[in-house]
């Protein structure tokens, strides 16, 4: 069984066990059973189920549904804030073979319209989000939440609206919100767009070149068609001539 270091208070709210007041009672993110907080010079500060509710929760488990919830409540935040879900994109580079230099992360923001709310566990299509945001009774951006496991390509593949995949820890370190994978845009930094304008420049170049280069050797061998014409209608001529 693994350590549990978050719980929740009697609010709802998530706490952790090493700030958590010794003497209140905490309740466990995955059973609902009464937990208590234990810490000392000589062992870790973690949440420990009461001798009524022996339990035997994984504390992975918790990790994973911790960063929903609190996922969750950021998320809320925001629309309450802006109306907008934001995270950063890495900048793509100019493909895959010439990543970013200068590794530049580029801010992203989807604007929420319409009446919404942020809930757990949302069916979309065959799927299901760990965190979406709803209008209308659709998901219309989801939260996967990856803790040991991503979420399978196929999957991946029939999410239809906007997505991304977070990284459990890094939701609980309040960490930047740059996706695992997910939903991207084409935009690149400046000094990538630049890049990227001076090699399609190239590229279009190298193309004219290419095509006039056709050109050339079409017409040569048109030439060297033509003339070689004449020189057997010459040839011709002369053998008809000798026969006379």
């Amino acid at each position: 069984m693994s350590t549990l270091n978050l719980a929740l208070d009697h609010q709802g709210m998530l706490v952790s066990a090493l700030t958590a007041p010794r003497r209140a009672k905490y309740i466990c993110l995955e059973c609902g059973g009464a937990l208590l907080v234990k810490r000392g010079e000589q062992r870790a500060a973690h949440f420990a189920h009461d001798a009524s509710h022996p339990g035997g929760c994984s504390g992975e488990s918790v990790t994973h549904l911790a960063a929903k919830r609190l996922l969750r409540s950021q998320v809320e935040a925001e629309l309450v804030q802006d109306r907008s879900v934001r995270w950063a994109q890495c900048c793509p580079g100019v493909d895959v073979t010439q990543r970013c230099r200068m590794r530049t992360t580029l801010a992203q923001a989807y604007e929420v319209e319409g009446r919404w709310s942020v809930q757990e566990e949302v069916a979309h299509g065959h799927y299901r989000f760990d965190v979406a945001v709803v209008v209308g009774g659709q998901a219309v951006f989801g939260f996967e939440v990856f803790h040991r496991h991503q979420i399978p390509d196929e999957k991946a593949a029939g999410l239809a609206v906007p997505w991304l995949e977070l990284v459990a820890e890094d939701i609980l370190e309040f960490k930047p919100r740059v996706p695992f994978r997910g939903s991207y845009s084409n935009s690149r930094c400046p000094d990538c767009e630049r890049l990227s304008g001076t090699l399609r420049e190239r590229q279009l170049r190298d193309a004219q070149r290419g095509e006039q280069s056709r050109k050339f050797v079409a017409e040569v061998e048109q030439v060297q068609r033509t003339w070689a014409n004449i020189l057997n209608t010459a040839r011709a001529l002369d053998r008809q001539g000798k026969r006379r």
